[in-house]
């Protein structure tokens, strides 16, 4: 501790405890009052104030980094809806498709429906009529110019 204390702590206490009229005892126990807490919590302080500076600075470099910071975060995430929206999607389809599977395994319309399309098969005298869908707009014919186009 600095000067001026009675070396158990108390700097200023006996100095002010009960004495009036000592107006320049009193002044110098504040001074040395002032000067002990300076010393002790000036030191103390930059301390504590240098740890949270530092966790911040970290954390601000980590949220800020390309590779592995909050931009990065967010297009997982985003990844990640859309990934859940796919998932979905596909057991929507495997759903389907056990529901044919079941069908083509007890249904004998389903089996036949199935021969037709897959294998392009007819009965005897059927006449099978394919229509395919243009590829295109352009392929499509054009309007007579005597039509409205809406």
């Amino acid at each position: 501790m600095g000067g001026g204390g009675n070396g158990d702590g108390r700097v200023c206490l006996n100095g002010l405890r009960g004495h009036s009229g000592h107006g320049s005892r009193i002044g110098r126990c504040v001074r040395i009052c002032r000067r002990v807490l300076r010393a002790r919590w000036g030191v103390q302080m930059k301390a504590v104030w240098l740890f949270p500076a530092l966790i911040a600075a970290v954390a601000l470099l980590a949220a800020t980094d390309a590779e592995s910071g909050l931009p990065r975060w967010f297009e997982l995430r985003d990844e990640l809806e859309v990934s859940h929206g796919k998932i979905e999607r596909l057991r929507g389809e495997v759903v389907a498709l056990e529901q044919k599977v079941e069908a083509l395994k007890h249904d004998p319309a389903a089996i036949e429906q199935a021969i037709r399309e897959v294998l392009e098969l007819a009965r005897p005298g059927e006449v099978v009529v394919r229509f395919e869908a243009p590829e295109t707009a352009s392929s499509l014919p054009a309007l007579p110019a005597h039509l409205p186009a809406n």
